[in-house]
Formats: C-alpha cells, structure tokens, sequence
C-alpha cells in the first residue's frame, strides 16, 4: 500500500483529505494536537504528532514513515494559519508565526520528504497555497507574503524535480470554510466558500492524475465575483 504524509491533518482539507486517501493509501497523520488526530478515527492511518515550525519534529516524522514503511509516497504540505489584520496591528509575532507555519513549515515538509525520494527515485510532494498567493488581498499582508512565497518556491522545485522523477503539484484553492477562520473575519459568506471536501476531491485528482502543475481551485462564479468585489 503507497503512503502519504498530510500535515494539519487534525481538521480542515487536511482531514477531508485523509478521509478519502485512507480507502487507498496508508495515511500519515501529522498535526500539534494528538488529542484531535485520534478524535478522527482514520483508518489504515498512523499518527506523528508533529509542530511544522519545528524542523528537528518534522525530520522525525519523515524518519518514522520511512522507518516503519520504507518509504514516502506522497508529501502533503498543508498545515495553515491566517491572520486577518490591517497591516498596522500586523506584529512581530503574527509575522512570525504565520511565516514559520506557512512558509517554513512547506520548506521543511518538502525538503526531507524531497532527500527521501531523490533516494527512491520517485515521489509526489503537494503544496498548499492559495489564490491569493497569486493575487493579493487586504488585511492579510502576512499570509499573502507566505503565500506568494509558497507559490514561487513550489513552482521553482517543479522546474528541477521532473527531471528527477518527482511530481510537484501546487494547489491554490479560494476561500475554503475551514477553522484557519476562526481568528479572521472572512469576506465571503459561507454559501459563497469551498467546502474542505472539495478541495480535498481536486487534491486526490491532482494525485490519481500525478499532476506537475499549478491548480487553482475555484468552482463557482460568483467567487470570482466576490474577489473583485471584496478583495481589491
């Protein structure tokens, strides 16, 4: 059975996503909390508590999959924070903590997983952005910043790893109604947001398919609407 890593499986797309590759795959749950990740009750799963801003954690946990299954399938990077603040209340530590998660914690998930398959000559690593790792949004300078910064360092990798018989899938979805909300006013209504379930649909999509590209993920109109109008 092929593995796969998910970070920030403990709810959200994380956790829509493990629900549907556990019928396939031996799924690796990783998160901070291990109350939440045994709350899930996942089958063909194996839980590694694992903080993403730590990097000795997630070596750890790429050295537990490895140890007990010999190898890595799949890299999910997809542990999130937002913060919706004006740029002025934007301190130090929001900063902080929003690039240690998002962009360090992709850089460190990828770049173990990566020395890992380059040994085993093949892999998926699949990165988590978002539209406005794209296109900016307001009130959201930190996340945008660690967003963009996800978006050019994936697609930079995908222009080295093909050759070396890794796929490297970037995924960009809108506005998805998950918890990252929960210290964030968002623009949209939840009627108007993605469903974890769909972006975690397209996820497994994109990994059927072995996609080495960037996937945005917007399904309806009116998103769209709602960008222009709210957003910008």
């Amino acid at each position: 059975m092929k593995t796969a890593i998910i970070t920030g499986a403990s709810k959200g797309i994380g956790k829509a996503l493990a629900k549907i590759l556990s019928k396939e795959y031996h799924v690796i749950l990783a998160a901070r909390s291990e109350d939440k990740l045994k709350r899930l009750e996942i089958k063909n799963s194996t839980i590694i508590p694992t903080d993403v801003t730590k990097p000795e954690q997630v070596k750890e946990l790429i050295n537990k999959t490895i140890e007990k299954f010999g190898k890595i399938d799949i890299m999910i990077n997809n542990a999130g924070i937002l913060y919706d603040e004006p740029f002025e209340n934007t301190t130090e530590q929001i900063w902080q903590n929003t690039i240690d998660v998002n962009l360090n914690g992709v850089y460190y998930g990828t770049k173990y997983a990566y020395d890992q398959m380059l040994k085993q000559k093949y892999g998926q690593i699949i990165n988590v952005s978002s539209v406005v790792g794209t296109i900016a949004s307001k009130n959201k300078t930190a996340y945008c910043a660690s967003k963009f910064a996800v978006t050019g360092f994936t697609k930079a990798l995908q222009k080295e790893a093909k050759a070396k018989n890794i796929t490297v899938t970037l995924i960009c979805p809108s506005a998805t109604d998950t918890s990252i909300f929960d210290k964030s006013k968002p623009h949209f209504k939840k009627s108007e947001m993605m469903t974890p379930k769909e972006v975690a649909n397209r996820i497994y999509k994109s990994i059927k398919k072995q996609e080495h590209k960037t996937i945005y993920i917007i399904t309806a109109s009116r998103i769209l609407k709602q960008i222009s109008k709210k957003l910008f």
